[in-house]
């Protein structure tokens, strides 16, 4: 009895243990290239023009996240991602979602969505290298296509927003093809 009581438990135990395999990965993502494409903060004020008006956002949400080492529902044994929100402070309710992802560091995703319309995809940049995981920033694929200045485009090749690192969003198209230029001060 004893030993089945012993057999159970350790039956038991290597099942739970198989519900959180947990897969390391080293700690050297570079937080400092990546992060700055989107250096916006809660309340910041962003103002862009077309040449005769000016329009106002405000970050309203401003969320980023890192995980690394656990194997997720997705299977992903590392993110890193950032959203912002930026509201239009007078006129028409008009939103902009800034989303960027970099997952296993073979995916790279960065996307400019018009909160008007949900889930209307101005421009988008994709890289997927797959299973091209690597253990340095040096000698990295993903790493370098983190150029300081990256363009999305739409589902036409077309270029419809340009991201500086430490600046953000330069320019973009709106739904409309209006050419909305940041106004910096």
């Amino acid at each position: 009895m004893k030993k089945m009581l012993i057999a159970f438990a350790f039956v038991a135990m290597m099942c739970a243990c198989e519900k959180e395999v947990k897969y390391y990965v080293p700690d050297d993502f570079p937080k400092k290239e990546f992060y700055p494409y989107a250096p916006y903060i809660m309340g910041d004020t962003v103002r862009f023009t077309n040449g005769d008006t000016i329009i106002s956002y405000e970050v309203t949400e401003a969320y980023w996240m890192y995980e690394r080492g656990v194997v997720k529902k997705d299977g992903y044994r590392e993110i890193a991602a950032k959203r912002v929100l930026l509201y239009r402070i007078k006129g028409e309710s008009d939103c902009l979602r800034f989303d960027m992802s970099c997952a296993d560091r073979d995916e790279f995703h960065m996307y400019l969505e018009c909160g008007t319309f949900p889930n209307l995809v101005i421009s988008r940049y994709d890289i997927l290298l797959g299973n091209s995981w690597e253990k340095s920033f040096d000698n990295y694929a993903m790493f370098r296509e983190f150029f300081d200045e990256i363009m999305l485009i739409n589902l036409s090749d077309a270029p419809k927003a340009l991201i500086k690192k430490g600046v953000g969003i330069v320019w973009f198209e709106d739904y409309l093809g209006t050419k909305w230029t940041l106004v910096q001060e």
